[in-house]
């Protein structure tokens, strides 16, 4: 789990009906390991309801900004992920 004072970016993605989450990109303040291309991600509300707003996948992990001081962890929708599993092994 991440904590949310290392991130440094607002979190933002969109989302179409019947056709899933789109991307997100998410800038951590520091190098963080226990990402791996692959892996899934949960993003949840920091209100008071700690309601899940986003699932995806990891697509590309980043560790060369700010000259390796920081990481982007790039994401994709597990929906628009699955549709594209679907369009391509058709």
């Amino acid at each position: 789990m991440i904590s949310p004072d290392i991130i440094q970016s607002s979190i933002k993605f969109s989302a179409q009906r019947n056709g899933g989450q789109g991307d997100i990109k998410i800038s951590i303040g520091e190098i963080d390991t226990d990402f791996v291309h692959g892996d899934i991600v949960k993003v949840y509300s920091n209100d008071t309801t700690n309601r899940l707003i986003y699932t995806g996948y990891v697509d590309n992990i980043d560790e060369t900004v700010n000259q390796g001081e920081d990481m982007e962890v790039s994401c994709i929708g597990l929906g628009s992920y699955l549709k594209n599993i679907i369009f391509t092994s058709g």
